[in-house]
């Protein structure tokens, strides 16, 4: 199976400073994650590199 998403952000605020991060960020959610083997409090693995995640069920 393949999915399309699309990244959004997060911000990060530091009030001293008074400047705030954009962070670029990508929600994953729904049936298709418990039919791959991902179930709600499970942990997972990512492994990082450049242009791809892999997250693996622990």
């Amino acid at each position: 199976m393949k999915k399309t998403l699309k990244t959004g952000y997060k911000t990060r605020s530091n009030w001293q400073q008074r400047n705030t991060k954009f962070f670029p960020s990508i929600n994953l959610s729904g049936d298709w994650l418990q039919d791959a083997g991902f179930n709600i409090g499970q942990a997972v693995a990512v492994e990082i590199s450049q242009g791809q995640l892999i997250i693996k069920a622990l």
